[in-house]
């Protein structure tokens, strides 16, 4: 059972929610809203003390997500058909190496818009999706994800084994992947 509800607390407005946990939880959203979650049987007071103590850091929070929402409403994405020049260009270096290892058979690419993740894999339909946002990233970089996204069609789950073959075919895989941040 979750409870929720709106406060504000000076200039900070939040969202309480009360939930089966036990420590209380403070979070800055990517919208820059404020939610504190709540064990059960705890006073609303502390939520309120707690955010007020918080409140400098909660605000600085909140300016950089709302900086971080409008540099990314600044950024100009390439259209699908260029990032997916892009993506094949980096595709053909990664499949110099790892083709083989797939039957020679490429697995179909998509191109989507994503906000939380670089690439997908999906074993089942045979083809991965690229981030639209990736094509703004170096090269290297596009490479490893193309990279990391093949080796899942033989290792599902970032197990050891599967970092393993990244390392096999990218041994500079931890520096390329350094250039998404």
């Amino acid at each position: 059972m979750q409870k929720e509800e709106k406060r504000k607390i000076g200039q900070i407005e939040y969202t309480l929610t009360y939930k089966k946990i036990k420590h209380l939880n403070l979070r800055v959203k990517k919208d820059a809203s404020v939610v504190v979650s709540l064990p059960l049987k705890v006073p609303k007071k502390y939520a309120d003390k707690f955010v007020t103590q918080k409140k400098e850091w909660i605000q600085k929070a909140q300016q950089q997500m709302r900086e971080r929402q409008q540099a990314q409403k600044d950024e100009i994405l390439p259209s699908k058909e260029q990032a997916m020049h892009i993506f094949e260009q980096a595709e053909q270096t990664v499949w110099s190496q790892i083709g083989q290892k797939l039957n020679n058979r490429k697995p179909k690419m998509l191109i989507k818009d994503m906000n939380t993740r670089w690439g997908v894999c999906y074993p089942q339909k045979y083809a991965i999706s690229l981030s639209r946002k990736l094509a703004l990233k170096p090269i290297q970089a596009v490479e490893y994800v193309i990279l990391h996204e093949y080796v899942h069609f033989f290792y599902p789950n970032h197990q050891k084994q599967f970092w393993q073959a990244v390392e096999e075919y990218m041994p500079d895989w931890k520096k390329r992947r350094s250039l998404l941040r």
